[in-house]
């Protein structure tokens, strides 16, 4: 889930074939319960602003939100800049090897949340890690 069509736009010439443009950092009532119909793992990235991608002054946070409300139909992860992204940057302002690698992390990070809470490993990374399906030249 992005915000704008341009970023919808970006990450399917990039590989990314399911992506749903939300028309802003929000997420409507009817836009959560069309994606709760979506199987499989939610990744939710946002441009990277204050209150949108990370926590503004007063603590809120867009994509957490979003997550926190997909969640509920199951696996739903915030997709994280990285560190030193410059403050505007917007998934289509990267390339195809930073927006692989920002799935990647998070899929990684929710494993290892996942293995301090149940104490043990549960095999999650390994049977649902993929890559996008790149295009044919």
């Amino acid at each position: 889930f992005v915000e704008g069509y341009k970023g919808a736009l970006w990450m399917h010439q990039n590989g990314f074939d399911h992506v749903v443009s939300l028309q802003g950092s929000s997420m409507t009532q009817h836009q959560e319960k069309i994606a709760g119909r979506i199987r499989g793992p939610k990744y939710v990235l946002l441009d990277h602003e204050p209150g949108k991608s990370f926590p503004d002054e007063t603590g809120r946070c867009a994509a957490y939100w979003i997550t926190e409300r997909l969640s509920r139909y199951g696996r739903a992860l915030v997709c994280q800049y990285p560190e030193g992204t410059e403050i505007g940057t917007s998934p289509d302002d990267l390339t195809q090897d930073e927006l692989n690698e920002m799935v990647i992390t998070a899929m990684t990070t929710a494993q290892a949340n996942l293995q301090r809470r149940s104490g043990r490993n549960s095999g999650w990374a390994r049977t649902t890690t993929t890559t996008p399906r790149r295009k044919k030249p």
